[in-house]
């Protein structure tokens, strides 16, 4: 679902966690920081969750914008941003795999075929097929997380960040870019870190200054460096010195032993060649144990616009 949007002639929405059934953030004890929400019938209150420290992640050779040296090193430095930052109270690394002929994909049979990618979309023909699949609602979201989850437990066990360089220019922001009220130009690094953080758990939260803030400006750069929130957060959940847990309740006392083989990640990439996967699409999801969601960033600047339209 689509969470109220405020509208702003230059702000952008990033739009609530939806899921292909429901989604939403979850915060029962009133935490700055907010922990994305597994909607089940029987775990209400699961949040998502790796559960495991370290988490590896892949550039996509498919994608155009990530082809280019600065860019790619940019979207590496965006993971860093919640393990180097945080260092002295999270256990939680990341390991680049470095690039790989891959899109968005999971094989629910064999864990070592999947890869945390991040990619973009170049092309309105690769945006309109995501639309059709129904994976991307609205041709305005700048940037999409999915991730796939255990329903029961909340464990991440799979991710992809999707740019949307299509609609919107995904750059480098620096002193000399040109930011007009009408700009379509959005700061890479100010969305890959707000989207690294949906990638490991976390969902919106209400204070302005935070990196998991729903909303930004064209051309926005202050969601780069992590406020006190985020860092209480990912310290909270993937602490340096105590095992890792949900927002509520502590991953505890359940049967782990179908989910094994999707840990471990960093130290299969280590120890296997890595290739591109022979995966489903997600549109099958409907056949999978594991769970999609995703999470969105959409432009207010078009929303604005079409509100305006429709007065008139």
């Amino acid at each position: 679902m689509l969470h109220s949007l405020v509208m702003g002639s230059k702000n952008h929405r990033l739009s609530g966690w939806v899921s292909l059934i429901l989604a939403f953030s979850f915060s029962p004890n009133a935490h700055a920081y907010e922990c994305s929400h597994v909607v089940d019938t029987d775990r209400s209150s699961v949040t998502q969750v790796w559960r495991q420290s370290c988490v590896p992640y892949f550039l996509s050779s498919q994608s155009e914008l990530l082809q280019d040296a600065r860019t790619a090193s940019i979207a590496m430095s965006s993971f860093d941003q919640w393990s180097n930052e945080t260092q002295n109270c999270t256990g939680l690394n990341f390991y680049y795999g470095g690039y790989i002929d891959e899109g968005i994909a999971f094989d629910k049979t064999n864990p070592s075929n999947n890869h945390n990618v991040v990619t973009t979309l170049d092309t309105q023909e690769q945006l309109d097929e995501l639309m059709s699949q129904g994976l991307w609602p609205d041709p305005d979201l700048v940037a999409i997380t999915l991730t796939r989850f255990e329903p029961t437990t909340g464990e991440i066990v799979d991710a992809d960040i999707v740019l949307n360089n299509v609609v919107f220019s995904i750059e480098e922001i620096t002193p000399d870019t040109s930011c007009g009220n009408n700009s379509a130009r959005h700061d890479l690094a100010n969305t890959m870190v707000h989207e690294v953080g949906h990638l490991i758990g976390f969902a919106h939260v209400a204070g302005a200054d935070a990196t998991m803030f729903a909303n930004a400006t064209n051309c926005e750069t202050k969601k780069r460096d992590l406020s006190m929130d985020d860092r209480d957060g990912v310290c909270t959940v993937y602490p340096s010195d105590g095992p890792i847990v949900t927002c509520v309740p502590s991953i505890s006392g359940y049967n782990d032993s179908s989910i094994q083989a999707f840990r471990g990640q960093c130290t299969r990439y280590n120890q296997e060649p890595i290739e591109g996967c022979d995966c489903s699409s997600i549109r099958n999801t409907d056949e999978n144990k594991y769970t999609f969601w995703s999470s969105f960033l959409l432009s207010m600047l078009v929303i604005a616009r079409r509100s305006s339209k429709r007065k008139s």
